[in-house]
């Protein structure tokens, strides 16, 4: 009887930037036992790809993991992927880039445990045709992909057994393809049905592979209690070995040797379905639903399906401004890095960019990612750090001050950036002359990080989603569970990015909840057009000056006005200067009711230590929807960071603050999420026709 060839494939990845108590939990849960279980078996073998920020974890901190793998791989049960050292999406990084990462990984892999890996895990399956040769110039020989992946390249089910070679400009590497039902099958259901499965397929020698996430064996919901405490994963090994006469366990480089490659095979675009429909907008996310809802009711449903499909992993660049903000960031320090010569020069800047290009918080699915306030941080701080080695590289112990412009988020639209030694910042002429991002280089944040909230496809779900405790046996891709009750109430959607210095005009009766709540009446067209800008340099500052000829609604009337706004950056100093001018242009006088937006990434809502203080010695929290009026000063202190931002102003001014909370989907259930602290500071006014009115304020920041 023709037999089964099986290969499983273990992927274990904690992104940059986790907390130390997350990844002990998952070693607890996962990835020790998954181990301990394995040791009991010796005739299965598992590949497995541990990235390289978690691997430098766990043998650091539990010496005990790395003597277990390590017998493991000596006794032949065990084959170790390479990959991506801090598990970046390949196609989104540069051709040196990728090759690095790879070397790093194969490297530490070899100084650790005398073992040279062959073949490497891609991190969310992203592929694109054109980093076959930077894979294979590092001496890679092969990757796994996902099923769909061949499919849509034109192969049908009965294909995809084995596996492929592909090529780019003479370079060739392998491609085995993950196959989905065995996906869906382990471990959600029993595994007699694994079994059962392999047996339909028996008549003609097939090789088969499942290379999935570690953590879905003890850390996904009810995963745990399955897997270990009622013992799937040891009766799943024991099925193995019990009909190892036709079925036969390899690894991966095993299967190269014993099975010749099914062709050539170019492979489209692509990665795992759900990360292709996560990708497009939600609203089309939604439609894709509907159509596979549709088709799933037809009788050629299988067949047809594989032409339903979302779009590549670089739209979440278009979905997520704030992604892109942060990738294009990466990649400007990745070239500058680039054009240095000397390598031990540049080790240290190139390692803080290496960190920074960890794929986790550039992308938002059925994970949190993007939405862990944490994971962008992290990527922040690594680009800061690379940019200060960078700086200290390019102008030695000299005191910063840097003024350009260039068009750094690669949108055809030019941005200003103005960096001194202790601030760098970023600001967006063509969207209301907004800063987009400060960065406070002394403490290495990038203060201005807050998520906008916007609507998800997966929002539609969250009055049906239960409690937490019914997910045993479902695949994350399944649950819809919700952690704390009454999430409707923070669906919240923004109507323009959560970034700094965004310029409003409120009608008369606007309240600090309905601006929260982003359901009031915007009377001017100033906050997200189109702002002219000239820059001044001179010996000890930089100023951006940012003008638009703009107008108000004054009850029927849409009148002129004229707001120039200057930033003004100091030689040394920690403190930005904003000054406005407001011109009335119009034939009338008139009252209007500006104000000015800040949004700061504070991390914890209702930490105690972190809180803003006025003049008269009260306070209010960072979860507080709150006004203070008539002040000219208040200061934002955040005592666990260690730093504090005071603002003061020429004029009293009002001023809003309120809590940035998103809800957002993450393999635990649906989530509010703490994005910042917003801002507004106001203040109304008598524009008196053709007489300019100016406001002043200055922003200091201070470590604690």
């Amino acid at each position: 009887m023709k037999g089964i060839s099986f290969v499983f494939g273990i992927h274990n990845h904690q992104p940059v930037g986790n907390f130390d108590f997350v990844i002990d939990d998952v070693y607890r849960r996962s990835y020790l036992p998954f181990l301990e279980v394995l040791r009991e078996f010796p005739k299965i073998k598992i590949s497995i790809h541990n990235s390289g920020y978690l691997f430098e974890y766990l043998l650091k901190k539990y010496p005990k993991y790395k003597e277990t793998l390590s017998e493991l791989v000596g006794r032949g049960q065990v084959e170790i992927l390479s990959g991506g050292f801090y598990e970046p999406i390949f196609p989104a990084i540069s051709g040196k880039d990728r090759r690095n990462q790879i070397l790093k990984l194969t490297k530490f892999i070899e100084d650790n445990f005398s073992y040279h890996p062959k073949g490497m895990w891609l991190s969310e399956r992203v592929w694109e045709q054109g980093i076959v040769k930077d894979l294979a110039s590092s001496g890679i020989e092969f990757t796994i992909l996902d099923d769909e992946h061949f499919l849509l390249s034109g192969l049908s089910h009965e294909e995809l057994y084995g596996y492929y070679s592909t090529e780019h400009e003479g370079y060739s590497i392998s491609l085995f393809p993950i196959s989905k039902e065995l996906r869906y099958l382990i471990p959600f259901k029993e595994p007699k049905e694994t079994i059962e499965f392999f047996k339909d397929l028996v008549g003609k020698e097939r090789l088969l592979v499942l290379a999935d996430d570690g953590e879905k064996f003890g850390v996904w919901p009810g995963t745990y209690s399955l897997v270990y405490e009622k013992g799937w994963l040891r009766e799943f090994f024991t099925l193995l070995t019990e009909n190892s006469d036709w079925i036969e366990i390899l690894t991966f480089s095993e299967a190269l040797k014993k099975f010749p490659s099914r062709g050539l095979i170019y492979l489209p675009e692509a990665s795992y379905k759900e990360m292709m429909e996560w990708a497009l907008p939600p609203e089309l996310t939604i439609e894709l639903q509907e159509a596979e809802e549709i088709f799933s009711r037809e009788e050629k449903y299988a067949r047809y399906m594989k032409f339903l499909r979302g779009t590549f992993w670089r739209n979440f660049l278009v979905k997520y401004e704030e992604a892109n903000n942060m990738h294009k960031r990466m990649i400007d320090l990745s070239q500058r890095c680039s054009t240095l010569k000397d390598a031990e020069e540049i080790s240290l800047p190139y390692e803080y960019l290496m960190r920074a290009q960890a794929n986790d918080a550039y992308w938002h699915g059925v994970f949190g990612g993007l939405y862990l306030p944490h994971l962008r941080s992290a990527i922040y701080r690594n680009l800061i750090e690379a940019e200060k080695e960078l700086d200290k590289i390019s102008y030695g112990n000299e005191d910063v001050l840097v003024i350009e412009e260039k068009d750094i988020d690669k949108d055809g639209k030019k941005e200003l950036i103005a960096k001194n030694q202790e601030l760098a910042l970023f600001i967006k002429p063509s969207y209301g002359g907004a800063i987009f991002e400060i960065d406070y280089r002394k403490k290495s944040l990038n203060i201005t990080d807050t998520l906008k909230r916007r609507f998800e496809a997966y929002h539609k779900k969250i009055q049906i989603a239960q409690a937490p405790g019914k997910e045993e046996g479902k695949s994350i891709h399944e649950i819809v569970i919700a952690k704390e009750k009454n999430l409707e109430n923070y669906l919240i959607y923004d109507w323009h990015n959560k970034y700094s210095l965004m310029d409003h005009f409120l009608k008369e009766g606007t309240t600090c909840d309905s601006f929260y709540r982003s359901s009031y009446g915007e009377q001017g067209d100033f906050t997200i057009l189109p702002y002219d800008y000239s820059m001044i340099e001179e010996q000890d500052l930089i100023r951006l000056s940012l003008k638009r000829k703009g107008h108000i609604w004054v009850k029927e009337e849409f009148l002129p006005l004229d707001i120039g706004k200057d930033v003004t950056l100091i030689k040394g100093d920690s403190s930005i200067r904003i000054d406005y001018s407001f011109e009335n242009k119009s034939f009338m006088d008139y009252n209007a009711w500006f104000g000015t937006e800040f949004n700061f990434s504070l991390f914890e809502r209702e930490n105690k230590e972190k809180y803003i203080e006025y003049p008269d010695g009260s306070r209010s929290y960072f979860d507080d929807i709150s006004e203070k009026k008539d002040i000219e000063e208040f200061v934002i202190f955040d005592n666990v960071l260690g730093f504090k931002i005071g603002f003061t102003f020429d004029i009293p001014i009002i001023l809003w603050h309120y809590p940035i909370d998103t809800v957002s989907q993450s393999e635990g259930g649906f989530e509010r999420t703490f994005q910042g602290l917003g801002i507004l500071i106001s203040f109304k006014q008598l524009f008196i026709k053709n007489e300019i009115f100016p406001f002043s304020f200055n922003i200091k920041f201070e470590t604690l």
